[in-house]
């Protein structure tokens, strides 16, 4: 019985000392608006690396409504390419779009890539529109 908890204490501990199992560092920043006479809660989810630059984003949209958020799926799946691995999830009052540079517009003048960025920009940026950064 000894044998297997100091087994099973080195395990937690080379665990916790490598940093395996961690889940990668995010930033999450909200805000509420107000669409169409409804409230939505838009929460963008930015996944980090090791230097604190962005690999991937997504963004949820939070209807607090099935029905309003069953409406917005909809509208968003039919701009997806067909055959393509879908993105969006749709799941009770909420939507999320995973991969948010693939949604990016290339000829767009104000389009940017998301990946890359780094987290204080992330930030800025995003407090600059109103949101609520964590």
């Amino acid at each position: 019985m000894k044998k297997y908890f100091l087994v099973a204490l080195s395990a937690v501990l080379l665990f916790g000392v490598t940093g395996c199992g961690k889940k990668p560092s995010q930033v999450t920043c909200s805000k509420t608006e107000e669409e169409d006479g409804q409230k939505v809660t838009v929460s963008v989810t930015a996944d980090l690396d090791k230097d604190d630059k962005i690999t991937d984003a997504s963004i949820t949209y939070d209807f607090g409504d099935k029905e309003a958020a069953s409406t917005y799926c909809s509208l968003f799946k039919m701009g997806e390419e067909e055959g393509e691995e879908s993105k969006i999830s749709c799941d009770g009052s909420k939507i999320t779009i995973k991969g948010l540079d693939s949604f990016e517009d290339e000829e767009a003048e104000d389009s940017e890539k998301m990946a890359g960025k780094t987290k204080d920009a992330f930030i800025k940026e995003a407090q600059e529109e109103g949101y609520t950064c964590k």
